[in-house]
Order: C-alpha cells, then sequence, then structure tokens
C-alpha cells in the first residue's frame, strides 16, 4: 500500500511518504471500529531504505474527509526508525530506533502515547524511559513529554550528538516541550555516573 495515497485519501497534514504492508482486521462501523494491525512501513533513504514495525490493537475511527483517530489502541511491540520522521520534521537530530510499548490515543493530528520506551543507535548502549508523550501537528511537529528516565545513557546517543561520546548516564524526571528546533527541557536529576577511567 502506496503510503502517500493512503494519508491524502483521509486529509492527513503529514508528509510521509513509503510502502506499508502487513495484515489488517477490523470489525464495526467506520467511525468505531475495532482493529488489529500488523504492518510494516518501509521507506527510502539515501543511505540504504529504512523499517519500521507495528503490532497493536484497538478502537480506530476512519471519518469520510476527517481526522483518523485512535481510542485506547494497545501497543503490543512498535519498533520506528526516527529517520523516517524527518520527511515530517526535517530538524529531527535523532538517526536511531526507537521501541515502544504502551496505549495510544488521540488523533494523527495530535496523539498522545503513555507507556515505555526504548531508543538504540546501532551497537550503543540503549536508553530507557516511561511516560507520556504527546505529539501535536502545528507546523512544526510539537511535542509534549513528562518523562522517567530509567537510564539515559548519553554516549549512546553519540551517532545524533558526536559531543557526546565520553559522557555518562542520568536518572531522574524529565520535560519536553515545544518544537523539536526550540524544544524546552525541565528535568529533575536522580544520579550520574560516568564511564570508568581507563
Amino acid at each position: 500500500m502506496d503510503v502517500a495515497r493512503l494519508l491524502k485519501r483521509f486529509k492527513q497534514p503529514a508528509t510521509l511518504a513509503g510502502r506499508l504492508r502487513g495484515s489488517v482486521t477490523a470489525t464495526g462501523p467506520q467511525d468505531s471500529l475495532k482493529v488489529r494491525a500488523d504492518l510494516v512501513l518501509r521507506q527510502p533513504s539515501p543511505d540504504s531504505a529504512v523499517e519500521s514495525r507495528l503490532a497493536a490493537g484497538g478502537v480506530v475511527a476512519l471519518p469520510l474527509g476527517g481526522v483518523v483517530a485512535f481510542h485506547h489502541v494497545k501497543i503490543d511491540t512498535a519498533t520506528m526508525d526516527l529517520r523516517q520522521l524527518k520527511s515530517l520534521n526535517p530538524t529531527m537530530p535523532l538517526v536511531g530506533r526507537l521501541d515502544l510499548r504502551g496505549g495510544l490515543d488521540g488523533s494523527m493530528r495530535d496523539m498522545t502515547f503513555n507507556g515505555g520506551l526504548r531508543y538504540r543507535e546501532d551497537t550503543l548502549p540503549p536508553s530507557d524511559l516511561r511516560g507520556t508523550v504527546r505529539l501535536a501537528y502545528h507546523s512544526p511537529l510539537h511535542i509534549t513529554a513528562d518523562l522517567d528516565l530509567d537510564s539515559l545513557r548519553l554516549a549512546g546517543l553519540q551517532r545524533s550528538y558526536p559531543n557526546l561520546a565520553n559522557a555518562g548516564s542520568v536518572g531522574g524526571h524529565l520535560r519536553l516541550s515545544g518544537p523539536l528546533d526550540t524544544l524546552s527541557v525541565l528535568g529533575a536529576n536522580r544520579r550520574r555516573t560516568r564511564p570508568a577511567a581507563r
């Protein structure tokens, strides 16, 4: 399935392209479909094709000419290649993969995720977070997040931020607000460690 055509069909704001494959089962009226999906989104990139995967179930509204909405959608597993988000916002700095498990509510214009997240860049140490993330498409994309950092391993972000190659790790609470290029960050640090000296 061509994603660009699908989004155009439902008049969605996202400028996302690629090929979608997998399985979807749905029962009920169009404005309150009980949906189960197991999907893979594949997009071309300058280096190679990138893929994101989703296995989830819940209630989805598909109004004709309206905005696609999600109600109590449970995400069993999801893996997102963040390079795909550059088509939504070219200022997106992260180039790793994000694994998610939790719940999704809202619409394609304003959605909220609540659950656990793991971010990893290649074979570097992963970072684990828990909490709520809201994405609102206000041109540009606006993020609001309230997160507990189980382990934010800064050295694991060095593909996106090379100056963090020798950084340690941080735990605590983090609040984010704003577009990616002018994101407001407020944190309460519980612990900080540095790599052992060699």
